[in-house]
């Protein structure tokens, strides 16, 4: 700034004093801040620029120019690549979290090779530990010579060995990388969702401590626990001025840009789960370990030749992380970090005690430094946090010029155990002089880039030429050839050749179909079989038919004689004039997307071999272009989500006369041995090993690079004789045909060893120049080899069932979390398909984050980079118990409101005083100030609450046809975005009505509750009677009740028809639904379609998107409408009295309670009463709310669906189900057939998913239930009494019928006790044929509570264990006064009190 600028400030800043005086004004906090910051400013500019004199002094002048330095920092932030904080008000699903944005997706994506600066590294590091001592730590740094840093290194448990790479953590040539993943040395790190899973897999040889080899396989995911850390934009200003100062930096450039040199990267905290295999190399034995392990994932662009630097990373049995780094500068050291609080948020570590940091500076300054122990004290969150470390002699990682050394540690943080690692980094000169033959090798998979559009390609391209290599032009097959003949073809080495040849380009098939108007108009034939609206076995057989016309009639044509011509020339070019007669060809198809990573297309389309002369290549190159679409070739790519309507590429390339051929692996294809070598290979021609016709010998060769001598690196591991009864061989006129082979040669390998070892070399210099293992056709003629083709191998990167399993596991960085399954196993029992997941429980889950964070008090932050309410585990939904339960702690001691909390929940007492010391841990206890702010929070919504009695429901179904309109004339990109406007309608707002309303429902509870018991701990069953008789809703209706009411009223109907017999009599229920329709008493249809237009949207697991709802399946209505028909014609009615008692008045209802009230208690409970059972109502009534909002998004799923399979996108509308709405967008704008191939496993999986039981509480990880025997004395416990929480009054003794799937329901019968898990809507059909209920899950608000109390059913709640003790066909007495499910020794006569 200019000092005539200074001055100005000064000028303003003395009139600006004069006036106050002047005036008399009497200054606020906000005018004196303006007024010193204005003199700040000006000071900050002018002292370091004039004042030079004492702007270098220590001492006072330290701490101003640290404040000096601090100002400038704040006023400039930095924004370069800054998250955006998203939001629930957002106008986008990206801006709301819903969807990563475009730029989270930029910054976790590899950086383009171009833009790599020389000295710095592209990295993604994983770090992680867990209780028992074991260590994952993973990195993979890309750089910009096309060398990339590996490390993988792995700790079974507190006293097993170290594992590590057997090159160690050498300097290799970086495998090709797509923009989504990071490959070098075996490793594969993918982003699955930026910022919130990666897939991380490595196949490698490990090196054990004892020298020990073995082959080693991880397939693991990655998901975050936290939101991401941007070091650089959200670095503590106030420690980076205290470096600014002690530097004396003295521009404002100088000051502002040290945040860039001591900051980096983007820290996130998260886990590790996944499934490891070991096997020895020496005797092959194998074992599988699972891992679970937390850490943290730091995503870097940074120099590697870094300064010293120390990092400590460490996280605890209850869930805290931190990271600290100490590094120096300059003659300074400077220390940063953060902190992960459980549950809450990643915040700043504000300040470290000075001598804690001591023992660091010194490991810095001393390069024979030997860590033992240290104590480190830092400030976070307003708290103070001890840390004792205890180092791990011998380091854990150690690269291999000694820049970076890792050791364990063991921790104590806060008194709690932890575990940890230590990061030395020292800085180097020059990393590629320390290592040998580090030639940089440019991949063959990056082309050549052309110059040249669309209207000047060429119908034909040698293969040699540079547009051969793009796969676009020539297909995948051309592609690779065109890649292996470009540069020089000596490279490949001695006596190797790849043979030549053209390919014809896609050009030359375009121009093909340009002359054939009648390929055009079959190919539209097919296209239209493919956007028919149901494709079933009829479509089916005309699209077969439609191909095979298309076929003859492409087989059957003519070449184009520019076509023609271009490929005489082109072989005469290249082979002569005797190219017609002398030599022969075999004829590829080379369609595109062939031969790639995602899809291999293996036999898919024809090749025609011992081509000779122009009739017979044009013969074959017709026969390759029919084969495109042939039904096999159409259905194959219809399958994975590939155009119908493609181009092809044909290579016609010189055959060999081979005296044997094969296929070799650069890689063991089944399981990824890295070491293996695995070659197949026959007499003659290739084509009887490709097409099984004879059994190939199978060659072994084991490959150790790290053995430091050449002639030990390759040999032969084992040898397979094949049977070898035939081959293939060419004959004189140019075709082939099977020969025999003589016995002699049968019994001997068809391959020499010279041979042999040099192939093995050869396919290792393959998969070096193409960056990944291939599967390599080859072929042997005397001592030359010849390479026919190269392809990536595809088998190495599929999904496991574990991975597909638990993909959407959420993150857990200790096992001190607690989840359960009350309340949602009710609401979202069992498994659910990802795409629910994706939508329904994320929109959950933020808005509970919404809520949370925005309440008053609240230290939680809103993330939607994890779920922190409604997680994932095992492809089922879990609560949060200790944050959301317990998310706020005002005394130490556990108390009576944790007690109702848990009754009104869970239906019985979870709540232990060590989970009340758990949640303090993660978040303390509130102040006075913030227990104020969370009253006046929940005093706002219960007033709320009252003021509206029940809340207005938001959203209707009117509102939705004009916010989803899927036509079938939108693209899918535009269908995908219309879609997303089912989340930017009324579905955010119903859920957090609905969350709103269930939260006061409980609130109101717990007043019903402390008010019963005078705030006493010491329940009785009569306080249990109490509170449920008081929660009977006489006076408003409940709307999941209304089901069983019209249903019994129905069927009273129809029993008093003169013809209900033949109703009863129907044979399904088709017969009985069109009965009702139709019967000659109209009042019977209209009843059934009320029921039907009222209860549309419901049905069992409603909440799920693939299900059909009563309005279009209403068998389950239908079943239970003939069933209680049946019961009334058959005079079997077991007549419930309560059901029948008068309805009580509210002062009956206190006059008739075991406890004796107080005047004050009564009258509180007359004030409260009605608010509890009308917020029970309204919270029913808002659910069915949001259930229409989700059938909505049902159908509107649906209508996306039927536009993504008549588009080719999707081969079944039902797959939209299983995949994440970001896979969805992931499709559409990629057509990925990997995406396509994991839903069909996914849709394979899930009824197994959804048969996983699990215990109502959790520690941990869930782990599921043993699955029920199919024998019933397997799966019971001798067990005469089990008790529960009294839900409903009244005590009854019938016949037990165990029900633990909804399918099974059909077996109830008239006056059965229901003994079930959980219920939800799905089950309000049968509640008129019991006489008593009984589950293990739910609480007093729950579905079957709620249900049972309009019925007078006596109910109890939180029976655990009852669906094991009893079984169907028990005679059991329901004593819900007390709480008590018993099994009768004798037969006992049915009744009910």
């Amino acid at each position: 700034m200019e000092t005539g600028s200074i001055r100005l400030l000064f000028v303003i800043y003395i009139v600006y004093l004069l006036l106050k005086i002047t005036f008399g004004y009497v200054w606020t906090m906000l005018e004196g801040s303006l007024a010193l910051g204005a003199l700040g400013y000006a000071l900050s500019l002018w002292i370091p620029r004039k004042g030079q004199c004492f702007w270098n002094q220590d001492g006072p002048m330290l701490k101003l120019r640290t404040w000096i330095c601090y100002f400038h920092l704040w006023l400039n932030p930095f924004e370069t690549d800054k998250l955006a904080r998203p939001s629930l008000d957002g106008a986008t699903l990206e801006e709301m979290g819903i969807l990563p944005s475009k730029h989270e997706l930029k910054l976790e994506q590899t950086r383009p090779h171009e833009s790599l600066d020389q000295g710095y590294e592209d990295s993604v590091e994983f770090w992680a530990r867990n209780e028992d001592g074991s260590i994952l730590a993973i990195k993979v740094g890309l750089r910009a010579d096309r060398r990339a840093e590996a490390w993988f290194s792995w700790k079974e448990g507190a006293g097993g060995q170290i594992y590590e790479l057997a090159q160690g953590t050498s300097y290799k040539n970086v495998e090709t990388s797509s923009p989504n993943s990071y490959k070098a040395g075996g490793l594969n790190l993918t982003v699955l969702e930026p910022f919130r899973r990666w897939r991380i897999i490595f196949n490698g040889i490990l090196r054990r401590a004892d020298g020990t080899l073995f082959h080693c396989k991880l397939n693991a995911i990655w998901a975050a626990i936290d939101r991401p850390i941007q070091n650089k934009q959200e670095g503590d200003p106030w420690i980076l001025a205290q470096a600014a100062a002690a530097l004396k930096l003295d521009t404002v450039s100088s000051i502002v840009s040290l945040r860039q040199r001591v900051l980096s990267g983007i820290d996130q905290y998260g886990s590790v789960r996944g499934i490891m295999s070991i096997s020895n190399e020496s005797d092959e034995t194998v074992k599988e370990v699972e891992i679970q392990v937390g850490g943290l994932k730091t995503k870097d662009y940074a120099p590697y030749s870094v300064k010293q630097r120390v990092t400590l990373q460490g996280s605890t049995e209850t869930g805290f992380g931190f990271s600290i780094t100490v590094q120096s500068m300059e003659g300074i050291t400077i220390t940063t970090g953060h902190l992960l609080i459980p549950g809450t948020t990643v915040v700043h570590i504000d300040e470290f005690e000075e001598p804690d940091v001591r023992y660091l500076q010194a490991a810095l300054q001393r390069d024979d430094f030997e860590p033992k122990s240290m104590f480190i004290r830092f400030k976070a969150d307003a708290r103070w946090f001890n840390v004792g470390i205890t180092f791990i002699p011998n380091p854990f990682v150690q690269n291999q010029n000694g820049s970076t050394l890792v050791h364990a540690m063991d921790i104590t943080f806060n008194c709690v155990r932890g575990r940890g690692m230590a990061v030395f980094h020292s800085p180097i000169s020059d990393v590629a002089s320390d290592e040998p033959n580090n030639e940089s090798v440019v991949p063959l998979l990056v082309p050549n880039p052309i110059d040249i559009n669309l209207q000047e390609i060429p119908v034909i391209a040698t293969l040699r030429s540079d547009i051969c290599g793009h796969t676009s032009i020539c297909g995948g097959k051309g592609a690779s050839l065109g890649l292996m003949l470009q540069g020089d073809p000596a490279s490949w080495g001695e006596n190797v050749h790849v043979p030549d040849g053209l390919c014809v380009t896609t050009e030359g098939w375009r121009a093909q179909l340009h002359e054939n108007p009648r390929w055009k108009d079959k190919i539209q034939d097919i296209a239209a079989c493919l956007v028919q609206e149901q494709f079933d076995e009829k479509v089916l057989s005309q699209l077969q038919v439609h191909c095979d016309e298309l076929h003859e009639l492409i087989k059957n044509g003519r070449v184009t004689e520019n076509v023609t011509s271009a490929i005489c020339q082109g072989l005469k070019s290249i082979f002569g004039d005797d190219w017609t007669s002398g030599r022969r060809f075999a004829v590829r198809s080379s369609a595109l997307g062939e031969d790639s990573e995602d899809l291999s297309a293996a036999g898919q389309n024809d090749t025609v071999l011992g081509c000779r002369g122009r009739d017979a290549i044009e013969k074959a190159l017709l026969q390759c272009w029919g084969s495109l679409y042939s039904f096999q070739s159409i259905q194959y790519r219809r399958q994975n989500s590939q155009p119908i309507e493609t181009p092809m590429g044909v290579v016609i390339q010189e055959m060999v006369e081979a005296d044997a051929a094969g296929v070799m692996f650069s890689r063991d294809p089944t399981t990824g041995n890295p070491s293996h070598i695995v070659i197949t290979a026959n007499y003659g021609l290739g084509e009887s090993v490709v097409s099984s016709i004879s059994e190939p010998d199978t060659i072994r060769v084991s490959y150790h690079p790290w053995e430091k001598d050449l002639s030990n690196q390759f040999k032969v591991h084992g040898i397979d004789i094949g049977s070898k009864h035939s081959k293939i061989v060419m004959v004189q006129e140019g075709e082939t045909c099977e020969s025999s082979v003589s016995e002699a040669e049968s019994k001997i390998a068809c391959l020499k060893t010279e041979i042999v070892l040099k192939l093995a070399r050869l396919a290792i210099k393959i998969e070096d120049r193409f960056g990944g293992p291939r599967d390599i056709e080859f072929a042997v003629k005397g001592d030359n080899i010849f390479l026919l083709q190269s392809r990536p191998i595809t088998s190495l990167l599929t999904w496991t069932d574990y991975e597909l399993l638990h993909e959407f596991d959420c993150g857990a960085l200790s096992r001190s979390d607690v989840l359960t399954k009350a309340n949602v196993g009710e609401v979202l029992p069992g498994a659910l398909t990802v795409l629910t997941s994706s939508i329904l429980t994320k929109v959950m889950d933020l808005v509970i984050q919404n809520s949370q964070s925005s309440s008053m008090g609240s230290k939680m932050s809103y993330s939607p980079y994890l779920m922190r309410f409604t997680l994932i585990s095992h492809q089922q939904v879990f609560f949060n118990y200790l944050d959301g339960c317990l998310p706020t702690i005002v005394e130490p001691k556990k108390n009576i409101g944790h007690k109702a909390l848990d009754v009104s929940v869970f239906g019985h007492e979870v709540t232990t005083q060590r989970y009340v010391d758990m949640a303090i841990d993660r978040r303390g206890i509130l102040t006075k100030m913030e227990n104020f702010k969370m009253g006046l929070s929940l005093g706002k919504n219960l007033l709320k609450s009252m003021l509206h009695k029940t809340f207005p429901s938001l959203g209707s179904y009117e509102f939705w046809p004009a916010l989803v309109n899927i036509s079938e004339d939108m693209t899918p990109m535009e269908a995908f975005v219309e879609f997303q406007k089912v989340l930017l309608g009324p579905m955010p707002a119903a859920t957090k009505n609905h969350i709103d309303v269930s939260q006061n429902s409980t609130l109101f509870q717990l007043i019903l509750f402390m008010t019963l018991t005078d705030n006493s701990s010491e329940w009785t069953m009569d306080t249990y009677s109490d509170a449920t008789s008081l929660l009977v809703c006489d006076d408003v209706e409940v709307e999941s009740a209304g089901v069983p009411k019209d249903l019994r009223s129905l069927s009273q109907a129809i029993a008093q028809n003169a013809h209900a017999k033949d109703f009863v009599d129907c044979s399904d229920t088709q017969d009985a639904e069109k009965w009702m329709r139709s019967n000659e008493d109209p009042q019977i249809g209209v009843a059934f379609e009320q029921i039907l237009s009222k209860f549309h949207c419901r049905c069992l697991r409603e909440f799920e998107l693939n299900v059909q709802p009563w309005g279009e399946d209403c068998t389950p209505l239908v079943r239970t409408i003939k069933a209680m028909v049946e019961q009334n014609l058959e005079a079997k009615v077991v007549k419930n009295v309560s059901a029948h008692t008068p309805k009580k008045s509210l002062d009956q209802k206190l006059d008739d309670l075991s406890q004796k009230l107080s005047p004050k208690a009564r009258r509180v409970l007359k004030f409260i009463v009605p608010y509890a059972n009308g917020s029970q109502a309204s919270r029913e009534k808002c659910k069915a709310v949001l259930i229409r909002h989700v059938h909505e998004t049902r159908k509107a799923s649906r209508q996306l669906a039927r536009i993504l399979r008549q588009k080719g996108f999707l081969p079944n509308e039902s797959l939209i189900f299983h995949l994440t709405l970001y896979e969805i967008q992931d499709l559409v704008a990629t057509r990925s057939p990997g995406l396509i191939q994991k839903a069909i496993r996914r849709e394979k999986l899930f009824p197994l998913w959804n048969e996983n039981q699990f215990p109502e509480i959790n520690e941990g990880p869930p782990i599921p239930i043993q699955p029920r025997s199919t024998s019933p004395e397997a799966n019971r416990e001798v067990v005469d009494r089990i008790k529960g929480t009294p839900a409903c009054r009244g005590k009854y003794v019938g016949t037990a019928r165990v029900v633990v799937k909804l399918t099974d329901a059909k077996l109830i019968q008239k006056g059965d006790i229901l003994v079930t898990v959980s219920t939800d809507i799905g089950w309000s059909p049968y509640f008129p044929l019991l006489g008593g209920v009984v589950t293990e899950l739910g609480g007093l608000i729950s579905h079957g509570a709620v249900v049972a109390r309009e019925y007078g059913l006596p109910c109890i709640v939180g029976a655990q264990g009852a669906t094991k003790a009893f079984q169907s066909g028990n005679q059991l007495e329901i004593d819900a006064s007390v709480g008590v499910i018993s099994k009768l020794t004798e037969q006992g006569s049915t009744s009910t009190t």
